[in-house]
């Protein structure tokens, strides 16, 4: 059975997301698909490898492979290629998710050894097509299935598709699909977010892991705080611990949570009216600005490993990408 080996030209391209689509839309159309990650020993995510496990739950093999960033063993090779063999028995073909950690050299070596195919994953950047994409482009030339462009920049498709496309055109490579920047997968879950501020749940059910778009602080406005709350979805609301007023306020608009700050707890009534509506109240020692601070950084917490997330992007790599070529492959 064949194998395709999904690389981009850095990390946090979208490599995950890719396979993860593709298995879905593929298995759709009857073709099964089982997804590995390689990834270097230097790193230390294992976020792939729960995605993996989650979409493929009657897969008995790995669904991470790590390899040595400064050389591949032969034993490393051999493992590979019996994990293709057990694919085929299955029927399936094989998509490896390759990391952007590994060496250029080492790379090659495995698409040469397994005699894959190449799907290059690559970020729409202002500078594209940049060097490294050329590079794996030519790199790979008589292997790339084609390339999928991710996180198209908002008002720059024009200049992508009368520039960008026309170039890999000449250098025989196909675009098999431009998905726009969504800002749905650069939210964060609401149980990461309450470790990042090392919160408090003082409300008494398990909260639902929903995602948050939005923050927004009680009392930085003259609006009437329903109004000013109710301007957004998908929202948790910071607000001083002591102002049970903004409290209720933001409660009658339905937030995935209330933070409360400066290590005050709410008093009884608002728990009560919080855990009515089954809104989880996190209590936490920071100021409110302190918070918001911490919050800047937060987007380096943010992975792809959300229920949600993943339906979010197979959507748009449905709508937006062209699996035929493929399909053609792997049938």
């Amino acid at each position: 059975m064949p194998v395709l080996a999904i690389i981009s030209d850095s990390n946090g391209s979208g490599k995950t997301a890719t396979a993860s689509a593709l298995k879905l839309q593929l298995e759709k159309a009857g073709a099964g698909l089982n997804l590995i990650k390689l990834s270097s020993t230097s790193e230390t995510s294992t976020v792939e490898d729960e995605i993996y496990s989650s979409l493929q739950t009657k897969y008995k093999g790995p669904t991470s492979i790590e390899i040595n960033s400064e050389e591949i063993k032969q034993t490393d090779i051999q493992n590979l290629k019996s994990i293709v063999k057990e694919a085929a028995t299955q029927k399936n073909a094989l998509a490896i998710e390759i990391t952007s950690s590994l060496s250029d050299d080492i790379i090659q070596t495995i698409i040469n050894e397994l005699d894959a195919k190449v799907l290059i994953v690559s970020t729409h950047t202002p500078d594209m097509p940049n060097l490294s994409l050329r590079k794996l482009t030519t790199t790979y030339n008589d292997k790339i299935i084609g390339v999928i462009i991710n996180k198209q920049l908002r008002y720059r498709k024009t200049e992508l598709e009368e520039n960008v496309l026309p170039q890999l055109t000449q250098h025989g490579v196909d675009c098999l699909g431009i998905i726009p920047e969504d800002k749905s997968l650069m939210a964060i879950s609401l149980l990461d977010l309450a470790k990042h501020l090392e919160a408090k749940l003082v409300t008494d059910s398990e909260p639902e892991d929903k995602l948050i778009d939005y923050f927004l602080v009680g009392g930085m406005g003259l609006d009437p705080g329903k109004s000013y709350f109710a301007t957004r979805n998908r929202k948790a609301a910071v607000i001083r611990g002591d102002r049970p007023d903004l409290q209720m306020a933001s409660l009658e608009t339905d937030p995935e949570c209330l933070l409360l700050t400066n290590g005050i707890e709410p008093i009884e009534y608002v728990k009560y009216e919080a855990e009515e509506k089954d809104i989880p109240v996190y209590v936490v020692e920071k100021s409110t600005q302190e918070i918001m601070a911490d919050l800047n950084d937060i987007q380096s917490t943010v992975n792809f490993n959300h229920t949600q997330k993943i339906g979010f992007f197979a959507d748009s790599f449905s709508k937006y990408v062209n699996i035929e070529p493929i399909s053609k492959i792997i049938n």
